[in-house]
């Protein structure tokens, strides 16, 4: 299996961020999951594979709203209560497999939190926030107007639930993950559910969502429509296209994977020297980061 270059919206957020940690996420852990790999390898698998109580949340509400729409798909409804219920137990369930250290058996199976690892403590107040945030985003998806629109649309016009695709972009594979794409009226409906505050970068990457509707079912740009859907809000965004903005846009992916593969040693072969990638200076940043301990193995404690 060979590490090959490839671009994503959550790989530009890392790159831009510290190009130490986009070095350890995207190159230093690779190989990792192999026994025969060296130590530093597979720690730096290991944290790869950590993750964070509000990611957490994210990746619960996601896989809900998911099934949600895949039994709507069958022609069921499944209930609120059932949803609030399944993602409580499954936030119970992680967190007591991250408390318990499971992911010592297999990072990739078991949650390992960061909260846990590096001992930031957790209140019962914050537990009771979590439970709340959990409670609000599935209570803001239910009562959407989004999904009261899904629910009126045929079956058979739902066109990707959750589904993990990509599209060639000047002879690079750029991955998409869209959480829901329907189409009626002769357009393209794509949703991006969100549980976090709106950022920015949001917009962009729903325009990149567009440039793989646009390819994969052929679809001019005028008939395509992109809503970042924020439900612990209750905020539905409808971004609007226009040549403008997908100029802007593919200029953006051009430049960033520019940037990015004038970092490597070999384009061709996709390798990377960590050398290329220094640490960022604003070291603010670096106490919620997870490889933290491998920047700072002495003082990661202090960090602020």
């Amino acid at each position: 299996m060979n590490n090959e270059f490839s671009w994503s919206s959550s790989r530009a957020r890392s790159f831009s961020t510290c190009k130490r940690k986009y070095y350890f996420q995207y190159y230093g852990h690779w190989g990792g999951w192999l026994s025969k790999s060296d130590d530093l390898t597979k720690k730096i698998y290991l944290l790869k594979k950590m993750t964070s109580i509000p990611q957490l949340i994210g990746s619960i509400i996601h896989f809900q709203i998911e099934n949600i729409l895949k039994e709507l798909k069958k022609g069921s409804i499944v209930s609120k209560d059932k949803v609030l219920k399944e993602s409580l137990n499954s936030f119970k369930r992680s967190w007591n497999e991250s408390k318990e250290k499971k992911w010592k058996q297999s990072p990739k199976d078991f949650t390992n939190l960061f909260e846990h690892y590096y001992s930031v403590g957790q209140s019962r107040e914050d537990l009771l926030k979590v439970k709340d945030k959990i409670e609000t985003c599935i209570s803001g998806f239910f009562d959407s107007d989004s999904y009261k629109f899904i629910k009126q649309v045929a079956n058979s016009d739902i066109l990707s639930i959750e589904q993990l695709s990509s599209f060639d972009f000047e002879n690079t594979k750029v991955y998409v993950n869209l959480d829901f794409a329907l189409k009626h009226d002769g357009k393209i409906y794509i949703y991006d559910w969100k549980t976090g505050q709106k950022v920015q970068e949001d917009e962009r990457q729903l325009s990149i969502y567009a440039m793989y509707a646009n390819q994969r079912w052929d679809k001019n740009y005028d008939l395509i429509r992109i809503f970042d859907v924020y439900i612990y809000s209750n905020l539905p965004v409808k971004v609007k296209l226009n040549i403008k903005s997908i100029h802007d846009t593919k200029k953006y992916l051009r430049k960033s994977i520019k940037e990015m593969k004038s970092s490597l040693v070999d384009n061709e072969k996709n390798i990377a020297n960590i050398d290329n990638f220094p640490m960022i200076e604003n070291v603010n940043i670096c106490n919620r980061c997870q490889y933290k301990s491998l920047c700072y193995p002495e003082n990661w404690k202090n960090l602020k």
